[in-house]
């Protein structure tokens, strides 16, 4: 899979500025909303969206600006183009995707009711590629390829769900919020998970753009069904994350049967 960073230039200071500079980014955007000073901005409003906006953008925005400060022209470049760059061309991309987004929809349909139209679907969509999508230059752009330089690919996806989760922490405290509604420890659990499945995708296509887009449906599709009641019920719950499980799992497995046939990262070829 072609990485957005060259590898000889994924090094652990790189990665831990990252790190440090996006959470310092987000939390001061996040922090704002949580304080809400003088009322004046509850979440959703339009002024609260632009902190809000900031604070999700900001592992993309971080990524950007270091890369100018690392990069020549060249490496700017070898950057820019793995966004859109696939593996396999865009029909075998759109493929691995489309399973992906139908299996996770499958899921909620299955166990969470639907509280928003269908036609919501669409209607968010694009919202959710601004609203979380992009993260994913940062993430699985160059966090988890940066990290699985050092560890293999399941105990990468663990440690960046952990941060990513961990990076969501001020959402904990504005109310309206989806890491508001649940326990946080629950919500890492889910953030770990979605690592797992997130990093294969993008394993599986060579690409960050794949990555992008699921993000983005499952933050719609999260919006289009009542998540948060499956953590009230009975039964559902177990088995809702029984399934999810399953689907990591399988995406894992599927990433290393790809792995041993020689498909490692930076050895496929469009």
């Amino acid at each position: 899979m072609t990485n957005m960073i060259p590898q000889e230039k994924m090094t652990g200071k790189r990665t831990a500025w990252f790190v440090i500079l996006t959470f310092a980014f987000t939390y001061a955007m996040w922090g704002f909303l949580a304080l809400n000073p003088g009322g004046r901005f509850p979440f959703g409003s339009p002024g609260a969206m632009i902190p809000f906006s900031l604070g999700a953008l900001s592992p993309a925005i971080i990524m950007f600006v270091l890369i100018k400060k690392w990069g020549k022209m060249k490496e700017e470049r070898a950057f820019f183009r793995p966004i859109f760059h696939t593996a396999h061309g865009w029909k075998a991309t759109v493929l691995v995707s489309l399973i992906f987004f139908a299996v996770f929809f499958g899921i909620l349909c299955l166990f969470a009711k639907r509280i928003e139209p269908w036609y919501m679907l669409a209607a968010v969509f694009p919202m959710m590629i601004i609203g979380g999508g992009l993260e994913e230059i940062g993430w699985r752009g160059f966090l988890q390829p940066a990290l699985e330089k050092k560890m293999p690919f399941w105990l990468a996806a663990i440690v960046v769900g952990v941060i990513w989760g961990v990076w969501h922490l001020p959402l904990r405290f504005v109310p309206g919020t989806f890491q508001d509604e649940i326990s946080f420890f629950l919500y890492i659990g889910f953030t770990i998970l979605m690592s797992f499945l997130l990093g294969a995708i993008q394993r599986l296509t060579g690409s960050v753009a794949a990555s992008v887009a699921f993000h983005a449906w499952v933050n719609v599709v999260l919006s289009v069904f009542s998540v948060t009641s499956l953590f009230n019920g009975s039964d559902s719950p177990i088995l809702f994350a029984v399934c999810l499980l399953g689907f990591a799992a399988a995406a894992t497995a599927t990433v290393y049967i790809f792995q041993r046939k020689g498909l490692k990262r930076g050895e496929y070829n469009p």
